[in-house]
């Protein structure tokens, strides 16, 4: 496609970090685009102290620099020399800028692509700079606009999250930063777009909280839609489990006490095997849910890039198609097999309605 504008942005997961765009270009008229970006990795300062120095009158090491001293007998006086050391007085001496690169930012890439009034956040999967990456720009033809919008004012958004207690323990490092980068990152992105964002994290992430806060928000009569987001583990035993706070693992089929008194409208799940549940929120009155076939590995890649198409207007079905994207999904299925996760299919599917929007 000749004449897109192209960008590639690198997404900051750490909690006061801003997105950047580290290239822009524009297609040629083979669709095709090159250029060097800029770093990716953002720096932070780690200041280093620095003693003063002080000069210093010490011998000189070269035994044949001196004198013989006058007078009887006669001894060799060495020459004296001015050097430069550290100042011995603790306290005397200043810190200075040193900047590292920051660990805590993680390389998570996407390409925003706009032409014709278009525009479309898709993955990046960078592997090396000699690899041509073919990136699909979507189309939007057909999307209708609702008669009657369900704007911000009127929506609320509740996201439950609670990995570190039921995963392994050898990966706690990996399931805190993501209880955490979760969310930050849905603060971040839907911040604007909802009436009210409620977190139910850690000891706060029990399915007694979130069945009362749904009905809570239903009651409210400004509020037209509820959204939720759940970065909970998952099983498939009982023919599908979900985990909330204290390993409370409740059966889909056994979950009850949910009344969105018709308000309830997407749920989109992070959870392994969440794909088990997806009749059981539609049941429960989500006019949309979205859930992993098995291991759900590719959520760090997939999450803010469906986030941003969600804010963005677009049908929940296309988002989850251009944020589920094979290029990062099936290697990173793979990368979980081999850390012998399994059965590992990150691919997602839909239950419900996958035409609804953000406005609908």
């Amino acid at each position: 496609m000749q004449g897109a504008q192209v960008q590639i942005i690198d997404t900051d997961m750490e909690i006061g970090g801003g997105d950047d765009i580290i290239f822009t270009g524009v297609t040629d008229s083979s669709g095709h685009v090159e250029g060097t970006s800029a770093n990716w990795q953002d720096s932070i300062n780690v200041p280093l102290w620095v003693q003063d120095n002080i000069q210093q009158q010490v011998p000189d090491p070269n035994p044949s620099h001196g004198h013989w001293s006058g007078g009887f007998p006669k001894h060799w006086i060495p020459d004296t020399i001015t050097v430069t050391v550290p100042d011995p007085i603790p306290g005397h001496g200043k810190w200075v800028d040193n900047w590292q690169p920051n660990p805590a930012d993680l390389r998570l890439l996407v390409i925003k692509l706009s032409k014709d009034g278009q525009t479309a956040t898709l993955p990046y999967p960078y592997l090396d700079d000699n690899i041509v990456i073919p990136i699909v720009f979507p189309s939007t033809a057909g999307i209708q606009t609702p008669l009657c919008p369900v704007n911000a004012t009127e929506r609320e958004l509740i996201v439950v999250s609670y990995l570190v207690g039921p995963g392994p323990k050898e990966y706690d490092w990996l399931y805190n930063f993501m209880d955490k980068s979760g969310v930050n990152l849905a603060l971040k992105i839907l911040g604007a777009s909802y009436s009210g964002i409620h977190i139910l994290q850690n000891d706060k992430a029990t399915f007694d909280n979130f069945k009362n806060k749904v009905n809570f928000c239903a009651l409210n009569p400004n509020t037209r839609a509820i959204d939720v987001i759940l970065i909970l583990h998952g099983g498939d035993s009982n023919n599908g489990t979900i985990v909330f706070f204290d390993n409370d693992a409740i059966d889909y089929a056994s979950i009850t006490g949910i009344n969105g008194y018709g308000k309830l409208r997407l749920l989109y799940s992070t959870a392994c095997f969440a794909a088990l549940g997806n009749s059981t929120w539609t049941s429960k009155g989500f006019r949309a849910d979205i859930g992993a076939k098995q291991v759900n590995a590719n959520s760090m890649a997939e999450y803010p890039v469906f986030l941003k198409q969600w804010r963005d207007g677009v049908p929940v079905s296309a988002a989850i198609a251009i944020a589920d994207n094979p290029a990062t999904q099936i290697p990173m299925d793979e990368a979980a097999r081999i850390m012998k996760f399994s059965p590992v299919d990150s691919q997602k599917e839909i239950g419900g309605d996958g035409s609804i929007k953000i406005d609908s």
